[in-house]
């Protein structure tokens, strides 16, 4: 029994919800059998951080509802670096796995991020303000006159104007509009680490003290009950599926925080833990481990008759993984909730 093909058909099948796994109950345990050589796609001299494949017009035409997730043909942006023993990071640059071969953007990128819209429009953060993805020539151009240093990058769906958010050295978060010329500063949060948008707008984030919050109409409100001082914590962009939740990792435990402030425990155990994840595409998930990244298609997976050895396992959910994979991504193009 292979875990990546039991992690891919989890997440697909309900990703942390609270009990993925249907009647089983049983914990799948993430470990390093899971980074099979047979899905690795990228190796670097150095980690790599901040997966992100775009679910736009760059990777998915809008008028194709039966998207090829059999090629190789997508574009998923990556940041590699070398990670200190106190977690500090030397910035080695930002890249894009194009056609799965690699080509450097920015000698001093940050990270990327694009919205669900029609578009190809990827942008970057980087030491001296933000840079927009140009794909006829494979090349980060200047966006705006912002010269700040940008650690991380989010961009809004669904919105007329392009609005970015927008972490720099400080930790502090600012609005970026004005086509990258207007930056506002977020009040009521300070010291952010990280942070996440769902497919409703609202941002996700942990600081300093690794206490989470999201950001949505209702103000800043922090999610309570869970882990206090965590050695280990991460906020996952989410699959496509879900609209107003995330993952969250603490340790090797995975929750799905909610909106509303409401929080689950999954029964995904995560011994082994990546540098960095693309759940994006559902479908086609990314993830780095150990200087290399590692794709797996679960479409793919499924055609090919690997799933048969875990069918049963799984029961009814193969007609699931086929349904979403003829699912249109329409309906992410709509207008979510402003904030």
């Amino acid at each position: 029994m292979k875990l990546p093909i039991l992690f891919a058909a989890a997440l697909l099948t309900g990703f942390c919800s609270a009990n993925p796994l249907g009647n089983k109950n049983e914990k799948l345990i993430i470990d390093s059998d899971f980074f099979d050589s047979q899905f690795k796609i990228y190796s670097s001299q150095h980690d790599i951080i901040n997966l992100m494949l775009p679910l736009n017009a760059l990777n998915f035409d809008e008028d194709n509802d039966d998207d090829d997730y059999s090629n190789n043909h997508f574009s998923l942006f990556f940041t590699e670096v070398d990670i200190g023993a106190d977690g500090e990071k030397d910035y080695k640059g930002l890249y894009v796995l194009r056609d799965r071969q690699a080509h450097k953007l920015l000698d001093n990128g940050r990270d990327s991020t694009s919205s669900n819209g029609d578009k190809k429009d990827v942008y970057f953060a980087a030491s001296d303000g933000i840079y927009k993805y140009n794909p006829e020539k494979t090349a980060a151009e200047k966006y705006g006159n912002l010269n700040d240093n940008f650690i991380s990058i989010l961009q809004v769906n669904g919105t007329d104007e392009t609005t970015l958010y927008v972490i720099d050295d400080k930790y502090e978060m600012y609005k970026i509009t004005g086509e990258g010329t207007k930056k506002e500063k977020v009040n009521g949060v300070s010291k952010v680490q990280q942070f996440v948008l769902d497919f409703e707008n609202n941002i996700y984030f942990y600081d300093q003290n690794k206490d989470v919050y999201v950001i949505n109409e209702q103000g800043v409100t922090k999610f309570e009950g869970l882990k206090k001082d965590p050695k280990y914590i991460q906020l996952l962009k989410p699959a496509f599926l879900f609209l107003n939740y995330v993952p969250l990792i603490l340790d090797d435990k995975v929750y799905l925080i909610y909106a509303d402030g409401r929080t689950e425990l999954s029964d995904f155990v995560i011994k082994n833990k990546p540098t960095g994840y693309a759940l994006e595409g559902t479908l086609i998930q990314f993830y780095a481990y150990e200087k290399k990244i590692y794709e797996y298609n679960l479409l793919q997976i499924v055609i090919s008759g690997m799933l048969e050895e875990v069918k049963s396992y799984f029961d009814d959910n193969v007609e699931t993984i086929k349904e979403v994979a003829t699912r249109s991504r329409g309906s992410l193009r709509s207008k979510p909730n402003q904030i």
